[in-house]
């Protein structure tokens, strides 16, 4: 009983669960909302079986310090190889794949793992 009482203390004063990412799926839609709002469109492009794109997913992307700044300053999209024809626009040449798109124009292409403090440096530089 002890034990039941220390799990539910220990849970009752641990931080809620940080809000996700509020990813699109619809580059074209994303695009339109940029423009209204005067943000940049954040392109994360992912496939399945990829090692470094479940690193980004469960490290990077979960990051509370990344969620609310996507949140708070990006149109953030993600697109899958195979659902997404778009990703042929960026001509991705492996995953995962990070984009920045300003103004219909890329303005930064990154492929592979990037660290939360690595992202949240890239994303200040090119918001």
């Amino acid at each position: 009983m002890r034990y039941i009482l220390l799990i539910l203390a220990i849970l009752a004063i641990s931080p809620l669960k940080a809000e996700n990412i509020k990813w699109s799926n619809d580059l074209w839609k994303s695009i339109e909302k940029a423009k209204e709002s005067k943000k940049s469109v954040l392109v994360y492009m992912t496939m399945d079986n990829c090692r470094y794109c479940t690193m980004m997913e469960n490290n990077t992307w979960k990051d509370n310090s990344v969620i609310s700044y996507v949140n708070k300053n990006f149109i953030p999209v993600r697109l899958k190889y195979g659902i997404n024809s778009e990703i042929k626009l960026f001509k991705v040449k492996g995953f995962p794949q990070t984009a920045i798109v300003k103004s219909n124009t890329v303005v930064l292409k990154k492929a592979g793992f990037i660290q939360p403090r690595n992202l949240l440096e890239i994303l200040s530089k090119n918001k």
